[in-house]
């Protein structure tokens, strides 16, 4: 190859470079895209995504840079596999019915002060993760509230999922008092176990609130589908939780069934109705482990 007196060689080479190391850094991220699912870059230091399964997940994030996870779902963290690979856990578990008050402290304290890039995982990647994702984008002041919904929009965040666009378009840059606080939240890197107890108190207040709605006249559907779809999720949860495979596995996977039925009633008596389906296949389940 010749050049003439005008071609710079060591230009050539450092604009070479910079093409190559940028389809590296492509094929990294298509790469990871393909490993764990609904992977999403949202900027240099923070990405969300699935939960991450297998080793090659780990290595895949190691080797991409990353230097803590923040896991927001109810399951505890793989620290076996984040400390082979170097990754810092962070365990912050988020409800489906939203991101309380103390979790979006959390996140920002996790911002803040965790070693970066940050990966944020739930367990699909669809739902919490990119919710508290966006959460930490406003904290660092990448995302503006209204960036950040349409963030979990592009994502496919279902907007079913009431409480999460809520307090995400509800939250904002700490106040000074609130910044004050932060030094008091420690961050662990595993949660205490969520107990199938909990979730079922969950459940029961979900269930409790629709069962009042269902005696109104007017109804808020949005609160109908904030409320059903949180039972789902939790008798989800609880699934996943409870590890034994047993008949309660499947009675818990029927339930799923059952409140995703309750989901898409419409009108009182209809409402009523699945309402009660629910309560007696709750009750059923409960007498056989008193």
């Amino acid at each position: 190859m010749q050049f003439d007196d005008s071609f710079n060689f060591r230009n050539f080479l450092l604009v070479f470079t910079m093409v190559v190391g940028n389809l590296q850094a492509e094929d990294s991220t298509d790469s990871v895209e393909r490993t764990i699912e609904n992977f999403n870059r949202i900027n240099a230091n923070l990405s969300c995504g699935s939960q991450p399964q297998s080793e090659s997940h780990f290595a895949k994030l190691q080797k991409l840079g990353f230097k803590t996870v923040v896991c927001v779902d109810g399951t505890s963290p793989n620290l076996k596999m984040l400390r082979k690979h170097g990754l810092r856990s962070v365990h912050i578990p988020l409800p489906y019915s939203g991101i309380p008050q103390e979790s979006s402290r959390m996140l920002t304290k996790a911002m803040r002060e965790c070693e970066k890039p940050i990966f944020v995982h739930c367990h699909h990647g669809l739902h919490r993760g990119p919710a508290a994702a966006a959460v930490c984008g406003i904290a660092q002041v990448h995302f503006s509230q209204k960036e950040a919904v349409k963030f979990l929009q592009t994502v496919g965040t279902d907007p079913a999922y009431v409480g999460l666009y809520r307090d995400v378009q509800n939250f904002s840059v700490l106040s000074t008092e609130d910044d004050r606080q932060l030094s008091r939240i420690q961050l662990l890197e595993q949660a205490p176990a969520t107990k199938l107890s909990d979730v079922m108190v969950r459940i029961e207040s979900h269930f409790r609130f629709l069962k009042d709605q269902a005696t109104k006249q007017q109804q808020s559907n949005d609160s109908w589908t904030e409320h059903s779809v949180a039972i789902i999720e939790e008798f989800k949860e609880a699934g996943r939780l409870y590890k034994q495979a047993d008949n309660l596995k499947i009675e818990l996977q029927e339930s799923v069934q059952t409140a995703t039925s309750l989901r898409l009633t419409v009108g009182n008596h209809e409402r009523s109705v699945a309402l009660k389906v629910l309560e007696k296949s709750c009750v059923q389940c409960h007498a056989k482990r008193r």
